[in-house]
This record gives C-alpha cells, structure tokens and sequence, in this order.
C-alpha cells in the first residue's frame, strides 16, 4: 500500500510526496504546483475506506483500497483552491457513513455526531472560503471583514477540538413543515441540458447561501434546490453592487424594475399575502435579496398557471415576453395559451423563445444546470396543493462546464 503526504511549505505552495509503500521512508516521487494537483483529480477519482484524525497534529489519514494520504496541518492544506476533489471525496464519504447511521434508527432523538464529520465539512468550508475570497478580492467586492480566512479556520479549530457535538436529529422530520392539502400526480418530463452541479460554483452557492435559501423558499412555497439553482444562474455570489446589466444580489433584482415597486406574495408561515416594498437597500441585503427573489419566483410560477418550466423561463424573460412566446406557439400549435401551460409534458413552447432578443433563451436549461442529475422540483400553490415535477437530463452526453 502506497503512502501519500500533502503539506504546505514555508512559500505556501503545496506539496505532495509518494513513498514505495506505507512503512517506507524513501520517496519514490515528488511534485508540486500544478503536477500536485492534477494528481489529487486522480486519487479523488477513488472512494474513502476511511478516515483517521490526530488532533494534536491537526493531521488527517485518508486510507483507500490501494494507498493512504497523510494530510498534514489540514487547514493550511484545504486553504488552497485545487483540493475540492479531495475535499469533495471526503465529504461523500462522511454522507455515505451518516446514511449507513440512519438506516438503523429506528426512533426519533438526539444523535452526537463524532468530530470527524465536522472535519469534513470544515474542510469544505476552509478551500470555499479561500476560493471565495480570492474571487471577491479580484472583484474589488470584498465584504467588511478582512479575515474571512482567519474566521472560518477558527471555526473549524474549535469544531475539529470537540469531540462530539449535540446536534437535533430530524431525520424523521418532513422536509416542509407547509400543510398541503392535495398532492397532483408526479409529472415527468426529459429535456435536455448540461450538467454543472458538481462544480465549484454550484457547491459554494449551496453552502454558503443554502441556509437563508431555504428559509425563504419554504417560506413562499418554493422548492429550495429551485431557488439554488436560479441563484446560482443568477450570480453564485452575492454583491452589494450593482452590475453591468442593471441587476443587484444574489438573486439578480432589475434595479430599474423593481426599485420604488411593490411586490406581493403569499407567505405559508402566516397564511396571508404579504407585501413588500423594493429599495435598494434591501436588495443589497443579501437576506431581503434572497426573500425578495423567492416572491419574485412564486409570482413568475403563478402568472404561469404553476407550469415549473414555464415560471422558471418567466423569471428571467419577464410576463410581457413569456406572453408573446406562448402566443406564438399558440398561434401554431391550434391552443389556447392556458391549454400549453396546463399542459406540463408539452415543452414545444420552447422552440419559440428565440423571437425574443432580451433575456437568456435557454435560461430554464441553464438554471437546471445547477440542480443534478436527478431533478425533483416541489412547488406549492396558494391553496396547499402541491405541484411534483421531475425532469430528466435528455442529453446523451452530459458535458460538465
């Protein structure tokens, strides 16, 4: 079994060295730089068998079915951007142990979760917060605190320290607390489009802003793994700027659109419709962008008579264009507009979307980009009925951006 050592140097670049096996102390190959990490793609490419922290050397031993690697001072290590596949690997491998747990619950409780899965996602959170960082910095879009680099390792150090930490078990929760009332039949639908969601962009938006996403998204009766998707078409990262095209946020409010606007919605956890109104305040708050967006999606759906594609298309184009795309396909097809949106299997409206010069003409693909492979996307109406889609990635060759 071959021994494999990752380690930072003094001139903070990574190292990597390979022995003969795990006992021996003669290196049989050294890299760095840019040799480094296309070997990490390889060794990522494998599965985890296990996992071995030291805490006082803040070390950690990754064994696989033919080597192990000796991450040593993982922090320092997971600070640098080309370790996602290996911090990717690790966390499916600490997904994978949590599921094997969950299979053998048999009652609801308080489960304590062992340090090493908080190292997992630790490592995740140091190589994203490094990322970040240096993407916002080239941006000159810097948030107020400098040490987003010094917090976010201090809170891995005091995570990794612990050695079990109280979390509420909610395995047996369901995933919305919204009362729905009548459940329509699951709807399945194949188009085609590439697949992003295991890339960088994709898991740094989820991560980062995935907490706040669902607030809202339950909020307003939105699937979350919808409102990440279109967040992280929209942007990935929020900025309190203003870009080239007029838009703000995460979510990518029109300044022009909706400042000095009102927008309604029906908010689930109050049963009523609530309003708000749009400044430009508050969608350079990252949290009042993102709720805003989400009123913003349930309208689009709404106006759509709740077809997911068609609200998705709609919140990018905008009403007046989605009107002229159905009624073009209308015109040709010998339906009413109302006919092809209740018609969620008929996706022939699609064709049409290219009379329209403004917007994105492939938003919906792009958006469902984001989402996976396996896509399920449940909506819920105004009167708690639910709306279960699940689209299928038609695409014979699913390209990876």
């Amino acid at each position: 079994m071959k021994r494999i050592e990752l380690y930072v140097d003094n001139n903070n670049r990574l190292n990597l060295i390979e022995y003969k096996n795990y006992d021996s102390k003669q290196e049989s190959k050294i890299l760095k730089g840019t040799q480094t990490y296309d070997y990490i793609k390889k060794l990522a490419t494998s599965k985890i068998v296990d996992i071995c922290e030291y805490q006082r050397k803040k070390d950690l031993l990754l064994e696989y079915k033919n080597y192990v690697i000796n991450i040593i001072s993982y922090d320092k290590v997971f600070s640098k951007r080309g370790l996602y596949p290996l911090a990717m690997n690790i966390k499916e491998y600490e997904e994978n142990q949590a599921l094997k747990k969950n299979k053998k619950r048999k009652v609801k409780r308080k489960n304590k979760y062992t340090s090493r899965r908080i190292i997992a996602n630790g490592l995740a959170l140091i190589m994203m917060g490094t990322w970040v960082y240096n993407l916002l910095e080239k941006e000159n879009k810097l948030p107020d605190f400098s040490d987003v680099k010094t917090k976010i390792t201090q809170l891995v150090d005091s995570a990794f320290f612990s050695s079990t930490l109280e979390i509420e078990d909610n395995s047996d929760k369901k995933e919305t607390d919204i009362l729905v009332t009548e459940e329509e039949n699951l709807i399945n639908i194949s188009i085609d489009f590439e697949d992003r969601s295991s890339t960088e962009k994709a898991y740094i938006t989820k991560a980062y802003y995935g907490d706040i996403i669902s607030k809202y998204a339950k909020m307003y009766g939105l699937d979350p793994n919808l409102v990440i998707a279109v967040a992280t078409q929209e942007s990935g990262i929020h900025s309190e700027q203003t870009n080239k095209g007029g838009a703000t946020g995460l979510m990518q409010i029109q300044n022009k659109v909706w400042i000095g606007e009102n927008v309604t919605a029906y908010n689930f956890e109050t049963n009523t419709k609530e309003t708000v109104d749009v400044t430009l305040e508050k969608i350079q708050d990252v949290e009042s962008n993102i709720k805003i967006g989400c009123m913003i999606l349930q309208n689009a759906l709404e106006y759509m008579n709740y077809n997911t594609l068609a609200g998705i298309q709609c919140y990018n184009m905008g009403y007046g264009n989605m009107n002229k795309v159905l009624n073009e396909y209308s015109k040709n097809c010998n339906k009413s507009v109302e006919e092809i949106l209740s018609d969620v299997e008929d996706t022939n409206w699609l064709e049409y979307r290219s009379i329209i010069n403004q917007g994105d003409q492939e938003y919906l693909e792009h958006v469902l980009s984001w989402a996976g492979e396996e896509i399920n996307f449940k909506n819920v109406k105004k009167d708690g009925s639910l709306i279960n889609i699940k689209i299928d990635n038609n695409m014979n060759s699913k390209k990876v951006y």
